[in-house]
């Protein structure tokens, strides 16, 4: 195993330098770029393992793994495309339980305070899926025409509205967490569902920046990355939406036990 001395974050990736003797193999699609595994540890438990993808001599690995990669070991295995990540932070820690409830509160008023966010965070995937959508036909309508003017608009002010937007979800959720920690779990499920929304977030502006490299240069590789951090975004939003169907199924439950 080759053992690589230096580990890059950028934009909220982790990047690992690669040989660049390493054989390429580009295609027309995220699928067709070179997989490598991830292996956050030993173990292939849970979310410890990953699929990173290899372009243009660099390893890009999903984001969840940025902070654990913070200080760590980092093993590139050439040989079977294994990203060895032996984090500092000791993994077998469980995951921190919510605060011991201090009250007692009715059925009613865990529905009504957690319905609104329920929805801020709902409409914000909806805004993510809408500038997937913008991003998506701002790539097409260049291939098709060469036109740029829609790629610029998507890359540069409406990457900035929805950053400004997922950040400002973000900071209601903390401040409903703050109020609501001591009453019920579902303020430490949002916590964790607005960092995976300002992820998402994150890579689309790491896609919009990729695409405008691309429609300015014709670089191959920026292209890739483009649809690269896209893959990324939506991975992400996968997620989140079984997230969301998951805490919207106990919210009802909780609204059907009430006495209205």
């Amino acid at each position: 195993m080759r053992r690589w001395k230096w580990l890059l974050i950028l934009g909220g990736a982790v990047l690992i330098g690669t040989s660049p003797f390493v054989p390429q193999s580009y295609g027309n699609t995220v699928s067709d770029l070179n997989k490598v595994q991830v292996m956050l540890g030993e173990n292939c438990d849970g979310n410890q393992c990953s699929e990173g993808y290899l372009l243009a001599d660099t390893v890009y690995v999903p984001i969840r793994f940025v902070m654990e990669s913070i200080g760590a070991q980092i093993d590139w295995d050439a040989s079977n495309k294994i990203v060895h990540i032996e984090s500092t932070t000791d993994q077998t820690n469980p995951t921190p339980e919510p605060p011991a409830s201090n009250t007692n509160p009715t059925n009613e008023d865990v529905w009504h305070d957690t319905k609104i966010i329920h929805l801020k965070s709902e409409a914000a995937v909806e805004q993510l899926i809408n500038f997937n959508n913008l991003l998506a036909a701002a790539y097409e309508l260049y291939e098709a025409t060469g036109e740029v003017n829609w790629v610029q608009q998507v890359s540069t002010g409406k990457v900035k509205e929805l950053k400004n937007e997922m950040n400002r979800l973000n900071q209601e959720i903390l401040a409903y967490h703050e109020a609501n920690a001591d009453k019920h779990e579902h303020p430490l499920e949002y916590t964790q569902l607005a960092k995976k929304i300002v992820d998402a977030a994150s890579y689309y502006e790491m896609s919009a920046q990729a695409l405008q490299r691309y429609v300015g240069n014709n670089n191959n590789s920026d292209k890739k990355a483009y649809l690269l951090y896209r893959f990324f975004a939506l991975e992400q939003m996968s997620d989140i939406s079984k997230q969301l169907l998951k805490i919207q199924l106990e919210l009802e439950e909780i609204k059907n036990k009430s006495d209205y």
